[in-house]
Parts: structure tokens; sequence; C-alpha cells
């Protein structure tokens, strides 16, 4: 595996690991707003709601977006790419 690659896996664990914080402060959101939890001051469920949700759009970002956050930060591979196989092959054989 080659550096982006594993950068690639990197940024993409963190944006999993964000969406599971995210998913755990809106259920404990849920719980304090339905009244299963009790919260410290009355506003807590709705800043347990703001995080959730900043949380999650950014996790979902992470996720969907990490081949952008890659090229970002590995300018040099971004303009490399590798001629498929059968491409290769379908042009020697057009050569006379």
């Amino acid at each position: 595996m080659k550096p982006d690659d594993i950068f690639g896996i990197i940024v993409r664990t963190i944006g999993v690991l964000l969406l599971l914080l995210g998913l755990w402060y809106l259920t404990f959101g849920l719980a304090e707003a339905i009244g299963i939890v009790a919260g410290e001051t009355p506003d807590e469920a709705k800043l347990l709601f703001v995080t959730a949700t900043s949380a999650i759009t950014i996790a979902l970002f992470l996720i969907r977006a990490a081949h952008w956050i890659v090229r970002f930060s590995y300018p040099a591979n971004a303009g490399i790419q590798k001629a498929p196989a059968s491409a290769t092959a379908d042009n020697e054989t057009d050569n006379p």
C-alpha cells in the first residue's frame, strides 16, 4: 500500500468514528428530549442536537470526500493515471 492509500483509510476511519460519536449524541439528545434521561440544564438537548448534527455532517463529508482530501494532501500522485491493460493491448494490435 502506498502512503496516500493509508492516509485515505485513516481519513475514512476518522469519519466513521465521528459518525458514531454523532449518533451517540443524537441518541442521548433524543433520550433527554423525550424525558428518559434528566439533563443538567434545560437547553442541553438542543446543544446535543446541534453537536450531533455537526458531527454527522462532518463525518459524512470525511467519508464521502476522502479522495479529495488525499488528492489535496498528495498532489504529486493526483495527475498520474495508469492506462488499463486492455487499452494498451488494443493499441498494439491496431498498429500495422
